[in-house]
């Protein structure tokens, strides 16, 4: 089974966004020593929205300046040691701005459809621009929404498809978020592998232009999420994050639901979802053995437990099976452009 480790390289998006020495590049290295040491590359869905805006605001700002050259070195050493480079988009960063010191983070247009569509191809346009400066060694063909918003696709496809963006991966089946600024549904997400899609990431067609690689998703207990709780209250510092910010506010009907229903889960490397991985992937040998395992983790979510977990699992199936980056998987044919 093909094993496609998968990384949103970001800052958070909460009132306290972390630094980057810490929440991006310290936190990267960390994982790295780790895929260094079993000589595995990853894919990384760069936040170029915002490196951009770093190079907007560093020639008044030294401090940026010192967070854009640190950025900007390990993207081009990635890119350099072969892990994937690929396009993330958080389109806030277009209102967001840099003041006094921090960033003050306006979420109001989280999602990249809350955009005109000129504005929207705009973005596309120059974030992809922006982030070939740095992916030397890799194509850039795929796409991961923001925070899972990618509904409504269809005012988006054209500036993804005239940018030569083709490859999604952001849905994962289950998933739902309804809160109205950062809404997706993917309860309806097709079981297969993978499958082409036009207008609509859920709805598969096989003439689409569009090819939907999904997030490999696991289903959990409430339980899990009253140990995840739990495991915070206890501050034991092996799950203490390598980050140092915090996120933007869930809202008190998504808490309640995670702890009351069962639900679906991204299969992820973050903090105690780590304690899953495992299960998750013996799952989907026997559930889905022709599917590519998407794993997704965010740099700045890991934890000391979360990285002896993957560190753990790699150990375990990396003579078995083979990971992959995408650009890797489009060299040796495993996906293909439609045409």
């Amino acid at each position: 089974m093909n094993i496609v480790l998968t990384l949103d390289y970001e800052l958070y998006f909460g009132s306290e966004t972390g630094s980057v020495s810490t929440s991006i590049v310290g936190a990267t290295e960390k994982l790295l020593s780790v895929l260094d040491k079993f000589d595995i590359q990853a894919v990384f869905f760069v936040d170029v929205g915002f490196v951009k805006r770093l190079a907007d605001f560093k020639s008044d700002n030294p401090e940026l300046q010192k967070d854009y050259e640190l950025i900007t070195d390990q993207l081009k050493k990635l890119s350099e040691s072969g892990h994937d480079l690929q396009l993330h988009i958080h389109p806030h960063w277009e209102d967001s701005v840099y003041e006094n010191g921090k960033w003050n983070i306006d979420a109001g247009r989280y999602r990249l459809a809350d955009w005109s569509e000129n504005k929207i191809r705009e973005i596309v346009a120059s974030y992809k621009k922006f982030l070939e400066r740095f992916s030397v060694t890799n194509n850039v063909f795929v796409f991961r929404a923001g925070g899972w918003c990618i509904q409504p696709f269809e005012k988006i496809k054209s500036a993804l498809k005239e940018n030569g963006v083709w490859l999604d991966s952001t849905v994962y089946q289950g998933g739902y978020q309804e809160d109205e600024a950062r809404y997706f549904d993917f309860r309806g997400a097709p079981t297969q592998a993978k499958w082409n899609f036009e207008d609509d990431p859920l709805d598969p067609d096989k003439s689409g232009s569009f090819v939907e690689i999904p997030i490999s998703s696991y289903k959990v207990s409430p339980f899990f999420y009253w140990k995840l709780a739990f495991t915070k209250l206890l501050d034991n510092p092996k799950h203490k994050t390598f980050g140092d910010g915090g996120p933007l506010p869930a809202s008190k009907k998504w808490i309640l639901q995670k702890l009351l229903l069962p639900s679906n889960t991204v299969v992820s490397i973050d903090g105690y979802k780590a304690s899953f991985l495992e299960r998750a992937f013996d799952l989907y040998q026997t559930d889905k053995p022709d599917a590519d395992f998407v794993i997704i983790g965010h740099p700045k979510a890991l934890t000391e437990y979360s990285l002896q977990k993957f560190e753990e699992f790699v150990a375990k199936y990396e003579g078995q099976h083979q990971f992959h980056t995408f650009d890797g998987l489009l060299e040796e044919g495993s996906i293909e452009k439609p045409e």
